[in-house]
């Protein structure tokens, strides 16, 4: 039988043990945030730089944007931090753009015939929620470096 300040010890280092876990949770949570944000500050950065010759290609994106339980997916031929912005202003949700692509319409149909099990009840929305969240999940945070990589590509001639 352990005495009483044998459980109070006990409890002591049970409590401290859980502090430093919490603690170093909390930590790998604040550096996750802050990559998510200075990669999101990138892309942005990047799209409003490249928004004018982007539109001049004639090159579309193609993106996902996540609101609540729905993505959005979609085709405009400009920043999709500008469409977001539009859209934002008739959406219960916060939008937040979740990846995006280089593709023009037919790549946008592709993708609302390959996701239209998951499709809402109106529009180009979609429920985010099994292998379309998994997908999305895939995806996310890479819209930086495929801008970038198609900008080398279209830079040395090669992007089709």
């Amino acid at each position: 039988m352990k005495t009483p300040e044998q459980t109070i010890a006990r409890m002591e280092r049970s409590r401290a043990f859980i502090e430093k876990l919490e603690s170093a949770r909390m930590e790998r949570e604040r550096a996750f945030i802050e990559d998510h944000d200075k990669c999101m500050k990138e892309s942005r950065q990047f799209c409003e730089r490249s928004s004018v010759e982007f539109r001049l290609s004639g090159f579309r994106y193609v993106y996902f944007m996540t609101a609540g339980p729905f993505v959005k997916i979609g085709c405009c031929g400009r920043s999709p931090y500008d469409r977001m912005a539009e859209l934002q202003v008739a959406c219960p949700y916060e939008l937040r753009l979740a990846c995006c692509f280089i593709g023009g319409f037919g790549l946008e149909r592709s993708m609302h015939s390959l996701w239209a099990k998951y499709r809402a009840e109106a529009g180009e929305w979609f429920r985010l929620e099994g292998e379309l969240a998994e997908f999305v999940a895939q995806h996310e945070l890479r819209f930086l470096s495929d801008v970038a990589a198609f900008a080398a590509a279209d830079d040395a001639g090669v992007a089709q």
